[in-house]
């Protein structure tokens, strides 16, 4: 019986930190990008928090409510996660799709200006690309994530990386990772104990569990504080890096 990976991308494969904050600072404030150097002007402090809380994003529209969280600290001294947390519960459908549409009409601008920029802006991290991309045969192997489709494809193929586009489960498809699961199941013919899956965000992992997909926390991603212990008392194997290469050879991912 064929064993299969799903991996999250951003977090997991693709450390796309600097070009999120970029496209969205620039979606939330307003700006126009026309220089990928602009990076540098973001001011150090909103740097800083950015990269402390990006583990509370999840879908892009949530980057907004990040960056309103960090402003709204400087000026009341409410904690971040607790404003944001209290603002995405709350989100009217219509706010979501206005803001998902800013941040990839903003992504899309800066790939134009300059592609070759952009993924320089998403560098993959190196243990896993280089396992990915030194196998011959991926396919068992498939990406389930919140990311645009054409995004997550233009990487891959940047990094020399061969995962059919048909295993691409992005966020055309749905936001909710469970919904995906069920569409990857379904139109693949697949057992579900067959799954293993590796995300950076212990809420996504936890929202498939119950799917019977066996999952793993990765310690390379936008981990949050709490998630390590969470993730070992509900029965999610946290998983380093160096660990990725042993994990395909012991599920039998050839």
């Amino acid at each position: 019986m064929s064993k299969y990976i799903v991996l999250d991308f951003d977090g997991v494969i693709c450390n796309s930190i600097n070009e999120c904050m970029l496209v969205s600072h620039h979606s939330y404030y307003g700006n126009i990008i026309s220089n990928l150097n602009e990076l540098a002007e973001i001011p150090i402090n909103q740097k800083k928090e950015f990269i402390k809380y990006r583990y509370l994003v999840g879908p892009a529209y949530e980057y907004f409510y990040l960056w309103e969280s960090i402003k709204l600290k400087n000026k009341t001294k409410e904690k971040v996660d607790v404003f944001f947390n209290r603002q995405v519960k709350n989100i009217k459908p219509k706010i979501k799709n206005k803001y998902l549409n800013i941040f990839y009409e903003n992504r899309k601008k800066l790939k134009n200006y300059n592609i070759n920029q952009w993924i320089k802006l998403n560098p993959f991290y190196l243990g896993i690309s280089d396992a990915l991309s030194k196998k011959i045969n991926l396919n068992n192997i498939f990406i389930v994530t919140s990311k645009d489709y054409e995004s997550v494809n233009d990487l891959l193929i940047a990094n020399n990386i061969q995962i059919s586009s048909s295993h691409i489960y992005s966020y055309e498809k749905s936001l909710d990772k469970k919904i995906l699961f069920k569409m990857l199941i379904d139109e693949n013919n697949i057992e579900v104990n067959n799954i293993n899956f590796i995300d950076d965000k212990l809420s996504h992992l936890e929202n498939v569990l119950s799917l019977g997909i066996k999952c793993y926390l990765a310690l390379w991603g936008y981990i949050s504080p709490t998630s390590y212990e969470k993730a070992k008392k509900i029965g999610i194997k946290p998983v380093e890096q160096s660990d990725f290469v042993p994990l395909l050879n012991e599920i039998g991912v050839s």
